[in-house]
């Protein structure tokens, strides 16, 4: 059963982009304006909840996810995970727990994914970016697990083909397995 206090919550969040001007304000290091990608949002995830952004094209979905995953910095507001307030979190060491836990799921796994990688790499690139191994044979049987894990089985059956052979649902799973590998 889903906690209401919230995990994770967003008060206020605002992610304003600088629109730069021609030329010459570019070079004086002026800007005209501010494009409001995100704008006042609100959002309570409680343990245990899957939470979906939806909305049109440009609507600020993707930049939120961005914040949520400290990839981007918010203009304005707070980010609370667990009580703490995340606007002071830098740096690889203090995020590696936090990015542990909070994963960003595209529903586009397509473009989500690498066409050029094999799914092992793709499934391996999170746990080795975050040191969550120590050797090829943990990584494998990591991989392994997050693929099962994912619904792709066997998994060694999935390991060295790329994106564009597999459905869109097993593309999916694929990003899935990404997510939960780093559990």
């Amino acid at each position: 059963m889903p906690d209401t206090a919230g995990i994770l919550r967003l008060e206020s969040l605002q992610v304003h982009f600088p629109i730069q001007g021609g030329l010459f304000d570019r070079v004086l290091g002026r800007s005209v304006g501010a494009m409001r990608a995100v704008d006042g949002i609100d959002l309570n995830v409680g343990r245990g909840e899957i939470v979906a952004l939806v909305g049109e094209s440009g609507s600020g979905k993707t930049t939120v996810g961005r914040v949520i995953t400290k990839l981007a910095k918010p203009t304005g507001g707070r980010m609370l995970f667990e009580g703490r307030d995340m606007r002071s979190v830098e740096g690889f060491s203090a995020l590696r727990p936090y990015r542990r836990r909070v994963q960003m799921i595209f529903q586009d796994a397509y473009q989500a994914l690498n066409p050029r990688h094999t799914v092992f790499d793709i499934v391996a690139e999170p746990l080795q970016s975050l040191r969550l191994v120590g050797n090829a044979t943990q990584l494998a049987d990591r991989v392994s697990e997050a693929l099962a894990a994912a619904g792709l089985n066997p998994p060694g059956d999935f390991f060295a083909r790329f994106p564009h052979e597999l459905s869109g649902g097993q593309r999916q799973r694929v990003v899935i397995a990404g997510a939960l590998a780093v559990r």
